[in-house]
């Protein structure tokens, strides 16, 4: 099943409520924007994957299984493995209200446990942890 355009607005959100939160971790290079505009530096990359459809209620009211990665780039192996872990396991037990009234927030998870992302440019590591949010469209 095909997920609603309107879909947007509830990704956007939901994406600044956990880029916020994860600044409010002390992660303050925590961005949402594309990994590879962080070639040369370190930083926390935030993106949505595809969202999958749960169920269509009959008033028109959508859940969804929205995930996305946060990429932790720093110079140290260890620091970026380690930052990673840490906000998984801290986003997996915070709440996400919409700021819009965009959606409803159902529950979030680990989706992918954290690994190391293969870069072609040296001098830097990558880790990358999937979340996942279950959410209700309004």
């Amino acid at each position: 099943m095909q997920v609603s355009r309107g879909c947007a607005k509830q990704m956007i959100d939901l994406l600044e409520n956990v880029k916020d939160r994860v600044r409010g971790f002390g992660y303050k290079d925590a961005y949402l924007k594309r990994f590879d505009s962080f070639t040369g530096r370190e930083a926390i990359c935030i993106s949505p994957e595809q969202a999958s459809l749960i169920q269509v209620y009959m008033d028109g009211r959508r859940e969804l299984m929205q995930p996305y990665q946060i990429i932790v780039r720093r110079r140290s192996q260890q620091e970026a493995k380690q930052i990673v872990c840490d906000i998984a396991t801290k986003l997996e037990h915070e709440v996400f209200p919409s700021h819009n009234g965009s959606y409803e927030f159902d529950g979030g998870y680990v989706y992918t446990d954290p690994s190391e992302l293969e870069l072609e440019e040296t001098g830097f590591y990558a880790y990358v942890v999937v979340m996942a949010a279950q959410i209700t469209t309004n």
